[in-house]
């Protein structure tokens, strides 16, 4: 049988005939059929029929037309490509070839052809290879035959993606379910004037159920004030906070304390959709208990540093006046001489006190006679006064009175001077403030107290430079340099020298900080012990001539308390050199001068 492009013939089946030129293409669905009637012209349904044809093969969906025994009557080009037949070897099959055996319930064929159907299965290509699809299939009826016309769509890709999803899905609930933290999905109870009075507890995690000690079906699709009565006390309110994020969307995070339970809890919310909200909750009951025990220790150890604090002040000035105890009689000695020839002075004036006194006994003897008019007298009485006069140097002692009272003055003055600066040394009511220092005069006034010390053993070279005032604790830094000084006498003391040993104090500022080096020519410091010579109780001079406290008191005054550095070279047998660096300005006090009023002056 063949079909010309001129024209079409049409079939009989049971004795009836196909009526219209879009059923032309069915016959190559029914090539059984045996029978044969005239070729009719119908140009107009032979391009009704090319365009259905077209159409059809066009799809990008499997087309099958099967008849009510599952027999493939005729298949599109996708159906060839899916399945990997040709078409001669698809439309010899049955549906039943592309199903897995005992797949196809026995009335699906019929439940087709009667209502229409639509369903999901697994078809099978012809290498074994199954593949998901999605059928759509209904009766067409043919005369007075029916056939069914089914709609295939290959939904791997689809599949694929539920799969995926469904993974997801399970990994992110599997991923909550297994959270440390307690993870709860609710739905807000609003009263009549929309205030957040309750919520009802859609799904949670297991973290959440052994934090309430609840089970699953206790909480799941309960009221909150019914299933966890505790979260009525919870401070701060947990149905305002949590009302306030499902109504406006609004992400919270805040701490609440479940009282009832004595559980503390870090609280984040967000809302996922109106009256929603998602909360996650951190038990931090064990850090708050912590951070309260870390407060009631701190509390303790600030207790401990005041009275630490107060201790260090105590040794501080113990070690202050420890110092000034070495020096004790230098000191007295430097005070005992001015001293003495004040006293000197003082027996003087007393003396000549007394012979002024008779000096002017005679003159009231004198003035006496001359009111009497006895010349014999008054000529007597200018005798005596001219032999007072003479016996009583009077001259002499109007000569000597300007320097008498000039010794007297400057030795009051020297003794003033050092029981000044005793007293700034050992004054222990300063031990915080921070004023204007002059570094130079702090030097100067350190040289004074130890005087005595200083000048049997060494002579003192002074190249104090041009720099500016600091703020620095005056008395505390008075300390440094009266500790630097005498271990450098004692140094120089050690070393047994014939020879006067040399003290070289030089100051000098640079880069917003002031210097002070104090070098000294004594036996030095052997190397093991100059790291270890700033260490609390290290010494290296004999039992009974040191605390090992000066330096360490020293480090600490100069580093921790005024942001400075303290440095020290030494050679055994040549000497040693303290530097100590000052800032000009530090955090704790306003700056005091102008940049570039000063010039360096090292060097």
């Amino acid at each position: 049988m063949s079909v010309s492009s001129n024209e079409y013939r049409i079939f009989n089946i049971a004795g009836h005939s196909f009526k219209g030129v879009a059923y032309y293409f069915i016959y190559k669905m029914f090539c059984t059929i045996r029978s044969e009637i005239p070729i009719l012209d119908f140009e107009k349904r032979q391009d009704e029929s090319i365009r259905y044809k077209l159409l059809t093969e066009k799809a990008k969906d499997i087309i099958l037309f099967v008849g009510l025994d599952g027999k493939i009557l005729d298949a599109n080009h996708a159906a060839v490509q899916a399945y990997g037949y040709t078409y001669q070897e698809l439309t010899a099959l049955t549906v039943y070839n592309l199903r897995e055996p005992g797949s196809l319930p026995k009335n699906q064929l019929k439940q087709a052809q009667d209502e229409g159907i639509f369903f999901e299965t697994v078809h099978i290509r012809k290498d074994g290879s199954c593949f998901p699809v999605e059928v759509s299939s209904s009766g067409v009826k043919i005369g007075e035959h029916k056939i069914l016309m089914s709609v295939i769509r290959d939904i791997s890709e689809r599949k694929n993606a539920e799969k995926m999803l469904r993974e997801s899905e399970e990994r992110y609930r599997s991923l909550i379910m297994n959270l440390n933290e307690c993870f709860v999905f609710s739905q807000i109870i609003l009263d009549d004037e929309g205030k957040t009075i309750d919520f009802i507890t859609l799904e949670a995690n297991n973290a959440f159920f052994e934090t309430v000690g609840l089970k699953r079906e206790e909480i799941i699709g309960k009221s909150a004030l019914e299933s966890t009565p505790f979260l009525k006390n919870a401070t701060p309110n947990i149905f305002e906070l949590c009302g306030k994020v499902a109504l406006t969307g609004e992400k919270a995070n805040f701490e609440i304390y479940l009282k009832d339970i004595g559980v503390w809890t870090n609280f984040s919310s967000y809302s996922p959709a109106k009256g929603y909200f998602v909360g996650i909750f951190t038990d931090i009951t064990a850090k708050k208990l912590l951070l309260q025990r870390l407060g009631e220790n701190n509390k303790k150890l600030e207790e401990t540093v005041k009275k630490l604090k107060l201790t260090q002040t105590q040794l501080i000035q113990n070690e202050k006046l420890a110092g000034i105890g070495q020096l004790a009689a230098g000191i007295a000695h430097e005070i005992n001489n001015p001293l003495g020839f004040v006293m000197s002075n003082v027996e003087t004036l007393e003396k000549y006190i007394s012979k002024l006194k008779e000096t002017i006994d005679g003159y009231r003897n004198a003035k006496a006679c001359l009111e009497q008019k006895n010349v014999q007298d008054n000529y007597q009485a200018i005798r005596c006064i001219t032999d007072v006069e003479t016996d009583s140097k009077i001259d002499f002692i109007f000569e000597d009175f300007e320097d008498l009272y000039q010794d007297t003055y400057d030795g009051l003055g020297r003794i003033s001077k050092i029981v000044t600066s005793l007293r700034n040394f050992s004054r222990g009511d300063q031990q915080n403030e921070f004023l204007e220092y002059d570094l130079n005069a702090g030097i100067k006034n350190t040289l004074i107290v130890a005087h005595n010390e200083i000048k049997y053993y060494a002579k003192v070279e002074e190249r104090l430079g041009n720099i500016p005032s600091i703020f620095a604790n005056g008395g505390q830094i008075n300390q440094v340099l009266l500790n630097t000084i005498i271990n450098g006498i004692q140094a120089i003391k050690a070393k047994q020298s014939t020879e006067p040993g040399s003290i070289c104090i030089m100051t000098y500022y640079e880069n917003q900080y002031v210097y002070c080096s104090i070098q000294d020519n004594g036996i030095g410091i052997p190397k093991e012990s100059l790291n270890r010579i700033f260490e609390p109780f290290y010494t290296t001079k004999k039992v009974g001539e040191g605390t090992g406290l000066g330096l360490s008191i020293s480090y600490d005054i100069i580093v921790n308390k005024h942001k400075g550095d303290i440095t020290v070279d030494s050679t055994v047998g040549v000497g040693t050199k303290f530097t100590v660096k000052l800032p000009v300005k530090i955090d704790t006090v306003s700056e005091i001068m102008e940049e570039g009023k000063y010039e360096d002056t090292h060097g």
